[in-house]
């Protein structure tokens, strides 16, 4: 594994966190008070790699911009991505992950070999032709996602796709992880939780007194929990009572660094609430934002990589997460 991870150049793993923060910073921006904000930036970015192989020109130099690799070759980047996807589905007898990539082009639309064969040698993706102007390509897609999700994402695409439709570029994640130590059920009672406005809820809380990786200062208290063999773990952090979620969130937008570190290991009484949330959005704006323009302009995309057809522009950048936590 030590031999795998030194040929990833270490700027990718960090352009990886960068946009997802960034995008965690836009999507906040825009969410009604209250509302829950979940990503994957790992799916996120593995779909929109995707589609930066068929882009070409400005668009693919804005792109590479809000990826944060501008100096980093094409090839590369694919290896890169491969080799951390080989990683992360690597054997832990406590994680399940699947990672899946799937491409679906619109039939007698000839698509570029280079394309077609990176999407499969670099991202594992099952290439299907379908017909998007029957409606059977969006149950194709939405029994494609369900499956690769354990059902937790049914249905993806609410409505049929336009007939105008070229592609359909799809990653779905599937992570479940058992806890190393499990929380003892039985210690499982409702309990007042204080909300992000300062309401308070009556939430099942989850209980466990252990060592755990564990850090604080007068902001925040973190912890790590980890799953399986302790190779992945879930990182929570708390604003402390001086504090707000607010602010949290801004010292995590400037600067990740105090909780990329290990923690050192302390005597922790946790209580954890059991909870499930969903969240969607349209990635659009907050990528137009964020300097990824021309991608979306029907006049002005360039995706001559992926097939030689005008227009040819992403008119939409969907993505779902659901998240379970008991």
């Amino acid at each position: 594994r030590k031999q795998e991870a030194g040929k990833i150049d270490p700027a990718l793993i960090s352009a990886h966190n960068r946009l997802g923060l960034q995008l965690h910073r836009e999507l906040t921006g825009q969410a009604e008070a209250g509302d829950n904000v979940l990503l994957s930036p790992y799916s996120i970015w593995t779909a929109l790699s995707i589609a930066y192989n068929g882009s070409a020109g400005t668009t693919a130099r804005e792109m590479a911009s809000v990826f944060g690799l501008k100096d980093m070759p094409l090839n590369e980047m694919n290896e890169g991505n491969a080799i951390l996807a080989r990683l992360l589905e690597g054997e832990d007898s406590g994680v399940r992950l699947n990672i899946a990539n799937g491409i679906w082009h619109q039939q007698g639309v000839p698509f570029k070999d280079s394309f077609i064969q990176a999407g499969k040698e670099s991202y594992g993706a099952e290439v299907q032709e379908v017909d998007f102007a029957s409606d059977k390509s969006v149950n194709t897609i939405n029994r494609w996602i369900s499956k690769e999700t354990e059902g937790k994402i049914e249905k993806m695409l609410e409505q049929p796709l336009s007939p105008t439709t070229i592609a359909v570029l799809a990653n779905a994640i599937y992570f479940n992880g058992s806890w190393t130590d499990p929380f003892n059920p039985e210690s499982t009672k409702d309990e007042p939780f204080t909300v992000a406005d300062g309401g308070v809820r009556t939430l099942p809380m989850m209980h466990t007194a252990n060592m755990l990786p564990y850090k604080e200062t007068p902001d925040w208290q973190a912890v790590r929990l980890p799953y399986g063999d302790g190779r992945m773990d879930m990182l929570v952090i708390l604003p402390a009572a001086g504090s707000s979620l607010d602010q949290l969130e801004q010292q995590l937008w400037a600067d990740p660094a105090p909780w990329q570190q290990p923690f050192d290991e302390a005597s922790v009484q946790l209580g954890l609430p059991r909870f499930k949330a969903e969240y969607g959005s349209d990635l659009n704006d907050p990528l137009i934002r964020l300097g990824m323009k021309q991608a979306f302009q029907p006049d002005e995309a360039d995706f001559s990589h992926m097939a030689d057809i005008r227009p040819l522009f992403l008119s939409k950048v969907l993505h779902r997460m659901v998240l379970d936590v008991n």
